[in-house]
């Protein structure tokens, strides 16, 4: 049985990028940049607690520590989700491990929570209503089909005309 040429050719097209890529060691990740993005965070952690352990809750100091920690927190987000996906480490139970370090302790969230919803978008990735990363309301309605299904429900506390004023 023979198969389509196309699709034999896009399969050897993938096979030579594939072999490109590994050549030039692409799927090996640089455990030495996972290490410094974590020695980031829990320096900006513990510099934003010790700021307000030595000059106390003023607003100025409130601003300053909301910075540092949006950074350390936007940061534990990126290594978190390489290591949901289990390419920082070889073993997947490092990996495992990392990940539950960095969504429980640092993100304060559930890591199997995650991966749930993690994979949910990955099956229907941009279908709405299966992707759960692309369901916004009630806060923006997106699209042609949220607005619709919440005009039909008659749901009071959204105004979709004045949506764009809510950023």
């Amino acid at each position: 049985m023979e198969g389509n040429p196309k699709e034999s050719q896009m399969v050897e097209d993938f096979r030579e990028l594939w072999s490109l890529l590994e050549a030039k060691n692409m799927f090996k990740a640089n455990l030495g940049y996972y290490f410094l993005q974590l020695a980031q965070i829990l320096i900006l952690e513990a510099l934003s607690w010790l700021t307000v352990w030595n000059f106390g809750s003023c607003w100025t100091v409130t601003i300053l520590i909301s910075f540092l920690l949006t950074i350390s927190q936007a940061q534990s987000l990126f290594l978190q989700h390489d290591s949901g996906h289990l390419c920082i480490f070889k073993k997947s139970k490092w990996n495992h491990l990392m990940h539950k370090f960095t969504a429980g302790h640092l993100k304060g969230l559930s890591s199997n929570w995650w991966n749930y919803q993690h994979f949910q978008h990955h099956v229907k990735m941009n279908i709405y209503p299966k992707d759960p990363d692309i369901d916004f309301s009630p806060l923006t309605l997106l699209g042609d089909l949220q607005p619709v299904k919440y005009g039909n429900k008659k749901i009071k506390y959204i105004n979709c005309e004045k949506q764009h004023l809510y950023y």
